[in-house]
């Protein structure tokens, strides 16, 4: 059986970053990941009277009028959670049978 070996690169193409280039890096990209980043908003829609729990329920978080910024679902638990860029937002929460309501 005929097999290949692996050869080293030569000389002076290996690229190493060393500490100080790995800490470079690292703080090259934290302000677009700490940008890139939201704030969370979750939370659980539920029956106003029974206290159960809204499966499926549609949460949209709206800036201004009528700009939609983020949509999800609730879960079976009535639970949800998103992310959202900092800012002052509407929360409107629509499931069939309820009434729309907008906090």
């Amino acid at each position: 059986m005929v097999g290949r070996t692996a050869r080293p690169d030569p000389p002076g193409r290996a690229v190493s970053l060393g500490f100080p280039g790995v800490l470079l890096l690292l703080w090259l990209c934290l302000p677009v990941r700490v940008a890139a980043q939201g704030v969370p908003l979750a939370g659980r829609v539920a029956d106003r009277r029974s206290g159960d729990p809204v499966a499926e329920a549609i949460v949209r978080v709206m800036r201004g009028i009528g700009q939609q910024e983020a949509e999800t679902r609730t879960g079976p638990d009535g639970m949800f959670r998103l992310s959202v860029p900092e800012g002052r937002y509407s929360v409107l929460v629509e499931a069939g049978g309820y009434a729309s309501t907008r906090l």
